[in-house]
C-alpha cells in the first residue's frame, strides 16, 4: 500500500521575533521570511538607483538589453517572430528623448513613472523585428488599449498615422 508523503512546509511560526520583531521564519535556514524579503526588494531597487547614476539619460546598451531579453521572452511566449539586437533597439529611440505620442520627455530608468521609456511594437501582428519596434512612453503605450477619453486615443491615432 502507497502511502503519499506529506510535503513540509517551508515557513513556520515560531514564538522567538527577529530584530524587527516578524515571527515568520523559514525552515531550512530559520532566517526571518518577512526581512529576506525587504532585502530583496532593496536590492532590487539599489540596482535600478544605480543603473540611474551611472547611465544617466537616454537609451543605454543596460537598458536595451533588458528589453531586448523582455522581447525575446515575450515573442516566444506570444509565436511572434523576433530578429533585434541592442544596436536596434538604441536606434529607435527617439533622437530628441521625446515621446513621440505626448512630446513630452522620456524618464530611462524608473518602473513607476507613466513617462518611463517602453519598446513598442508598431503592428503587433509582424512581431519584433527591425522597422516594426518603436520607443514610446508607458502611458502612451496603456492608452493604445485602454484610453479614457476620445482626445487621449486621438493623440495616439495621430502618431500612428504619423509613423505609418
Amino acid at each position: 500500500m502507497h502511502v503519499p508523503s506529506r510535503q513540509a512546509s517551508v515557513k513556520r511560526y515560531t514564538g522567538h521575533p527577529c530584530k524587527e520583531g516578524h515571527t515568520e521564519r523559514y525552515i531550512s535556514n530559520r532566517g526571518c521570511v518577512i526581512c529576506a524579503y525587504n532585502a530583496r526588494k532593496g536590492k532590487r531597487n539599489i540596482e535600478y538607483t544605480r543603473a540611474k547614476e551611472k547611465y544617466g539619460v537616454g537609451p543605454t546598451s543596460w537598458w536595451a538589453n533588458k528589453r531586448l531579453a523582455t522581447a525575446k521572452y515575450r515573442a516566444k511566449r506570444e509565436g511572434v517572430p523576433f530578429d533585434l539586437v541592442a544596436i536596434d533597439i538604441i536606434s529607435a529611440a527617439p533622437i530628441d528623448g521625446l515621446c513621440p505620442v505626448f512630446s513630452l520627455p522620456l524618464v530611462w530608468c524608473d518602473r513607476k513613472n507613466p513617462m518611463n521609456a517602453e519598446l513598442d511594437r508598431t503592428i503587433p501582428e509582424l512581431g519584433y523585428v527591425r522597422g516594426n519596434i518603436s520607443i514610446i512612453s508607458q502611458r502612451a503605450n496603456s492608452m493604445k488599449s485602454n484610453a479614457k477619453s476620445p482626445d487621449e486615443l486621438q493623440l495616439v491615432v495621430d502618431w500612428m498615422r504619423r509613423g505609418l
